[in-house]
């Protein structure tokens, strides 16, 4: 049985001041769970239906892992799923260092106050499916710890690296360092269909509302857009699709 103070502390860590506080994050849901396992996380302490311990105790055993049975009652008392669930971890963040020796021959995504955590969990799995594993954000982007990010990044999170620091610093010793191109995706670039935009290189997109600032923009080696094609009303488009766009076409040029 969940004792208060430990449903209480649970559900702080909803709070990204206790994340922080406390090093820690909330995994939920089968899925999601099933790739924690698989990955190099460590985990603080499953909370479990007994079907699901049952189902996976040998594996808890093997690792080693702190778990408690508890009722659906009870999880639904922890949960942010609105789903049916069985499952809930805390995780312990891991100490990170951005090290740009090894993004040498990588593709990489920059991101510039993307303050959604739909947006940014979207994102976190497009980078996976294009093989890129280090997403670098400005200081104001969305936490990755967010609940709703770990939830829409669909386990990508496990094999993706985000970091987060001042994205012109890093832009210029990212060029000092790897000599790879800068491509931005603005409004009024060129048209990312015919240009020679091609991997290696560091992909910055900007914020749902504002796009990237212009600091940004003035370190770029290039400007790309995605063009409107004729009898287009919309306004603009999702960063994440976006996003996977221009992701794609990178990867389709080599």
């Amino acid at each position: 049985m969940l004792s208060l103070n430990r449903i209480k502390f649970i559900r702080s860590l909803l709070a990204k001041k206790t994340r922080s506080d406390e090093k820690l994050f909330i995994v939920e849901g089968v899925k999601l769970v099933e790739e924690l396992l698989l990955s190099s996380y460590k985990i603080h302490s499953i909370y479990a239906i007994q079907a699901w311990v049952e189902a996976n105790q040998q594996l808890l055993i093997k690792l080693n892992i702190n778990y408690a049975v508890i009722t659906p009652n009870e999880l639904e008392r922890i949960a942010q799923l609105t789903t049916p669930n069985q499952v809930l971890a805390l995780v312990h963040q891991p100490e990170t260092v951005l090290n740009l020796n090894t993004l040498q021959g990588k593709m990489v995504l920059g991101l510039d106050n993307v303050a959604d955590p739909g947006n940014l969990g979207t994102i976190i799995r497009i980078a996976d499916w294009f093989g890129i594993d280090t997403i670098v954000c400005s200081p104001n982007t969305v936490e990755h710890y967010n609940t709703k990010v770990v939830q829409a990044s669909m386990g990508s999170f496990f094999r993706v690296n985000v970091f987060y620091t001042a994205l012109g610093q890093f832009i210029a010793e990212y060029k000092e360092q790897t000599t790879h191109p800068v491509y931005a995706a603005a409004l009024g670039g060129k048209n990312v269909y015919n240009t020679d935009t091609k991997a290696p290189c560091l992909l910055v997109m900007g914020s749902e509302s504002h796009g990237i600032s212009k600091e940004l923009e003035g370190l770029a080696t290039g400007i790309v857009t995605i063009p409107a094609f004729e009898g287009s009303k919309a306004e603009s488009l999702n960063v994440a699709v976006s996003t996977a766009i221009i992701c794609g076409e990178i990867r389709r040029k080599g």
